[in-house]
């Protein structure tokens, strides 16, 4: 999964910038960690017959990444901060394995988006 983020944010800077992938001593670093991986429910709904227990209505995938930013052109824009977004999906007509694919490319987009935006959209 890591490399997956990875060559989404190389590819998503590469295509919205005039910037070039070096293999040392560029402008700016990029370095970060996937902190959490999370799959929780989010919404109860109660058993249609007695002595069935409550179920999870609805399900949330959330991916939490930190990232530290190093502008060496100039330091004030430098940050170590985490981006965190999340999908959902209905376990009752689904199941995570089904769904991981598409939440994980939805999840990645926008911190990809999020890390853009923060660190060079506003150059």
């Amino acid at each position: 999964m890591s490399q997956l983020f990875s060559e989404s944010l190389r590819d998503y800077f590469q295509q919205n910038t005039q910037l070039r992938l070096v293999p040392s001593n560029g402008d700016l670093h990029l370095e970060g960690e996937i902190k959490s991986y999370r799959n929780n429910p989010q919404a109860i709904t109660s058993a249609d017959r007695a002595g069935q227990g409550d179920e999870a209505g609805l399900m949330r995938l959330t991916i939490s990444i930190r990232v530290n930013y190093q502008n060496t052109v100039d330091e004030s824009v430098d940050f170590d901060k985490e981006f965190s977004f999340f999908g959902d999906y209905d376990p009752r007509r689904t199941t995570l394995p089904a769904e991981e694919p598409r939440l994980i490319d939805l999840i990645f987009e926008q911190i990809v988006f999020d890390i853009f935006n923060q660190s060079v959209a506003t150059w």
